[in-house]
């Protein structure tokens, strides 16, 4: 975990440093939009999710550890990457950290640390908002609208008319039980941008045939190409890698921020998203493990100074 942490924050200060560079020497630079990716050194949404593994096992090592400076360490850096986070209007790692964020007031017992999480996520989210530009142009593509509504912010989402192809689809005909194929498949979805009469102009029309999007959603991909079997096989493999991980709050994080980014991205089309995916089973493994040792250690103290007791 610690090799990994050093490796991440070795990428963090090479992207802060081009950020930097970028943002001092070029005037049309933007975290928003355009090709962020070789100041960020990978894809955004990959490189986000590097960086979410890396706050949820800087959490765990804080909370683990006795050593007070090592905690102290842990905690600097979470807030650091979370901040990192922030700045490059990651949505989808920003939004598995709130859900992460819910979901530990069931396992945290502390009255007061759970309404501050509670505090913590209500303020990030309405900053993340209101005050984070990056963030507001994300959702219009950098397109400056003089009202923005939930309805032009759907609109201009690209997940918007790729979904509404698969839909097209599915409706037209939906796949076998052993799909239509990977290479089958995005050619119905090229077919669908161009005859697609649901884009705003011309323009965007062409930019998505020009771009061929793939289904954006590792479920409807394996849904679409490999049919109703290996979409179930896949959907119950993931129900029980949650299910094996719910006693221990981060090796669930870790799980459920991979689920929602299954949702979002084809995670397991890319070498680097079956590496994250791989990074995530021995991390909540190695979790699980640590946090059995810990709880029996406790367990055997308290059963030695018990016996001390009645002696």
């Amino acid at each position: 975990m610690y090799c990994f942490l050093l490796g991440v924050v070795l990428l963090l200060i090479a992207s802060s440093y081009s950020i930097l560079s970028e943002t001092l020497y070029n005037e049309n630079f933007s975290l928003a939009v355009g090709d962020i990716n070789p100041v960020l050194l990978g894809d955004r949404p990959y490189v986000g999710f590097t960086y979410t593994i890396a706050f949820f096992i800087c959490l765990f090592l804080a909370s683990k550890t006795n050593n007070k400076l090592e905690s102290a360490l842990m905690v600097v850096l979470s807030l650091v990457l979370v901040s990192f986070l922030f700045l490059i209007a990651a949505r989808t790692s920003l939004l598995s950290i709130v859900l992460a964020g819910i979901l530990s007031i069931f396992y945290i017992k502390n009255i007061k640390l759970k309404l501050f999480v509670l505090l913590s996520i209500f303020v990030s989210g309405l900053s993340l908002i209101l005050f984070n530009q990056n963030f507001k142009s994300r959702l219009t593509l950098g397109f400056k609208q003089k009202q923005l509504s939930f309805e032009k912010v759907i609109k201009l989402e690209p997940r918007y008319y790729i979904w509404g192809c698969v839909k097209d689809i599915v409706e037209d005909r939906s796949p076998s039980f052993f799909g239509y194929g990977f290479a089958a498949t995005q050619e119905k979805l090229n077919l669908c941008y161009a005859n697609s009469q649901e884009f705003n102009n011309n323009d965007q029309q062409s930019w998505f045939v020009d771009k061929k999007f793939n289904t954006h959603n590792q479920y409807l991909n394996f849904y679409l190409s490999t049919g109703v079997l290996v979409f179930l096989v896949f959907s119950i493999t993931c129900f029980f890698c949650l299910s094996t991980n719910i006693n221990v709050f981060f090796a669930l994080a870790l799980n459920v921020s991979v689920l929602l980014f299954f949702m979002v991205e084809n995670v397991l089309s890319r070498q680097m998203g079956v590496e994250l995916c791989v990074l995530v089973l021995l991390f909540s493994k190695a979790i699980n493990v640590l946090n059995t040792e810990k709880e029996s250690n406790r367990l055997t103290k308290y059963k030695i100074v018990k016996d001390r007791a009645v002696k």
